[in-house]
């Protein structure tokens, strides 16, 4: 009597045997493995970016703003700029697609973005960017800027541990 798999053979169908269904299973999982990290710190690139455009021409809208009133404004209705589709302005912050945010002080801007958080000065040409302590963060903050020193609070981060990198604008 012969088995299922040698009837088959005989009757000319042709199958992939459970070991090499294995075998193919576990090679693509291996490259899911080392694709999805890189994905992760693409996506996080990208949003990180996009928070940092808008930042750099809330500054330079700012700047203009000051110069015609004299004071800073904290309403970004105030200001004459074209946000990213599906965002919403507020009395005094801005909510990005991704659920990023961006406050406006008479004093600074802050925008933040997972474990990154950018901080701008009113009237300032350089930026802080703020990476809590955990690779990702650091490495996109590092693509900004160079690092500064390590403070014990952050704000908008939950006052953890976090490392600062100064850029320019």
């Amino acid at each position: 009597m012969q088995n299922k798999s040698g009837l088959l053979r005989c009757l000319g169908v042709k199958a992939f045997t459970l070991i090499e269904l294995l075998v193919v299973v576990l090679i693509i999982g291996i490259l899911a493995a080392v694709a999805l990290p890189q994905y992760q710190v693409a996506v996080e690139k990208a949003k990180a970016m996009t928070l940092f455009s808008v930042l750099r021409d809330l500054a330079e809208a700012q700047r203009v703003y000051y110069l015609d009133n004299a004071s800073y404004a904290t309403d970004p209705e105030l200001l004459s700029i074209s946000y990213p589709a599906g965002s919403t302005v507020n009395e005094n912050y801005i909510t990005l697609p991704n659920r990023q945010k961006i406050i406006l002080s008479s004093q600074y801007m802050i925008g933040a973005t997972g474990h990154v958080q950018f901080q701008i000065a009113n009237g300032s040409n350089s930026a802080t960017c703020w990476a809590l302590e955990t690779t990702l963060a650091q490495r996109i903050c590092a693509t900004f800027g160079t690092r500064t020193n390590v403070v014990s609070a952050c704000t908008g981060l939950g006052g953890r541990a976090c490392r600062g990198y100064h850029m320019n604008l």
